[in-house]
């Protein structure tokens, strides 16, 4: 049961990107269109979906075990970016293309399939628990 749902909810992502992909190719999204709605989904859905989450009752544990992913998420992205500072000096890279690459290799955006995985595998309670902390 556990497969169908992954396979299920990377489908639906997977479509999200393909249109997204199709839409930019025929010139229906162009820079100010995507600035468009990456402010949308960015200062609009997200904040909403950070609010909904407020009205979700934790069960016991949940807020040490959100505390503890934290502090392993932070210590990830010091560790993920001074790997990427001692590599991109060792490359030469200026510092345009240093910051591009640490922002690239440092700081995945895990919760663009994260979520949703989490969230149909676990339930909204844990997947909403993830993407607070």
């Amino acid at each position: 049961m556990s497969v169908s749902i992954i396979l299920s909810t990377i489908t639906v992502i997977f479509l999200e990107v393909l249109i997204g992909y199709i839409f930019t190719k025929q010139g229906l999204i162009t820079g100010a269109n995507g600035r468009f709605l990456s402010d949308l989904v960015m200062k609009i859905f997200v904040p909403c979906m950070l609010i909904s989450t407020g009205g979700t009752q934790l069960k016991e544990g949940t807020m040490g075990k959100m505390l503890l992913g934290a502090v392993l998420l932070i210590g990830w992205y010091v560790l993920s970016t001074l790997i990427c500072l001692f590599i991109s000096k060792r490359k030469g890279l200026d510092k345009g293309d240093e910051a591009a690459f640490i922002v690239t290799a440092a700081l995945p955006n895990s919760a663009f399939l994260g979520i949703p995985l989490i969230t149909a595998l676990m339930g909204e309670e844990t997947g909403m628990s993830y993407e607070v902390s």
